[in-house]
């Protein structure tokens, strides 16, 4: 009798394997999902990915529990599938021995359109920068971790001064092509520690780690220039930028008391129309 059980009946992948993780028996669906059942083999053979899982499984079936994990999956007929696991260990009932059965179930699908949706709830779909609400997540975290690092970053409030006459002038496409080149152009000149947001319309942010009152407008009137340095319609038409700057973190420190310090500092350089980056400094 089929070890396999009611498995043999249904549509996802089974098999059963020793606890050295020899195949002992599997089901049409998975012979076809491996491109052969192999029965004899180390399933790790077989499916490659198995080893990710493997161990763990005899692990927690030494602990008397089943096993749930996703595990990727190369197909016999060429797919990169994933699939939802369950190793559950049991007993034999033809001769005593531990075994172990696994459930398979393709969530591929379903795992794109999570991955989907977690993109489009912390990127900006313009840009392809963080939007508004994932830099605070992330500038949380980088006031954390340097707390606990016992070091400092600056956060930097960027806007562009007039952008409404581009779009006035020169049309929505371009006044787009202008904000993507921006977040081109932040990412070419910081580091792959660093973090960029597109906070509103024409307003950006830049989360720069590891840095100090002394590095951080530096780096801040660096990217100032290759920002203005943008031109507009392919023209000696360029923009140009507002930028303020704050250390993080100070005492009692929230994510939004840092950017409502660069704001007020942004709002301090454009009211004094300067191209230096203006940094917060108390009343």
């Amino acid at each position: 009798m089929s070890r396999l059980g009611i498995f043999e009946s249904i549509s996802d992948p089974a098999f059963v394997a020793d606890n050295e993780g020899r195949l002992i028996e599997s089901n049409l669906a998975c012979d076809e999902m491996l491109g052969s059942s192999e029965i004899g083999r180390p399933i790790t053979e077989v499916w490659p990915q198995a080893a990710e899982f493997w161990q763990p499984a005899l692990a927690a079936g030494a602990a008397g529990k089943q096993l749930r994990v996703d595990i990727r999956a190369n197909t016999a007929d060429g797919r990169d599938l994933v699939f939802d696991i369950r190793i559950y260990p049991v007993s034999d009932s033809e001769t005593g021995d531990e075994i172990v059965v696994g459930v398979a179930r393709d969530v591929t699908a379903e795992r794109f359109q999570a991955h989907e949706l977690e993109i489009k709830a912390t990127i900006d779909p313009l840009t392809g920068a963080f939007n508004q609400g994932q830099i605070e997540v992330l500038l949380s975290q980088s006031i954390r971790s340097a707390r606990r690092r016992k070091t400092t970053g600056c956060f930097i409030f960027i806007d562009i001064d007039d952008f409404k006459s581009i779009n006035d002038s020169f049309g929505h496409d371009e006044g787009d092509r202008v904000l993507k080149k921006i977040v081109d152009v932040l990412h070419e000149n910081l580091r792959d520690s660093d973090v960029v947001a597109r906070i509103g319309g024409d307003e950006f942010g830049a989360i720069l780690t590891d840095s100090d009152p002394v590095s951080g407008p530096v780096k801040a009137q660096q990217i100032g220039a290759a920002l203005n340095a943008i031109s507009v319609n392919e023209s000696t038409h360029k923009i140009f930028v507002s930028m303020g700057l704050t250390v993080f973190p100070l005492e009692g420190d929230q994510a939004a008391d840092v950017i409502k310090r660069a704001d007020l500092a942004l709002y301090r350089a454009k009211r004094a129309q300067t191209r230096e980056v203006e940094v917060w400094e108390s009343e």
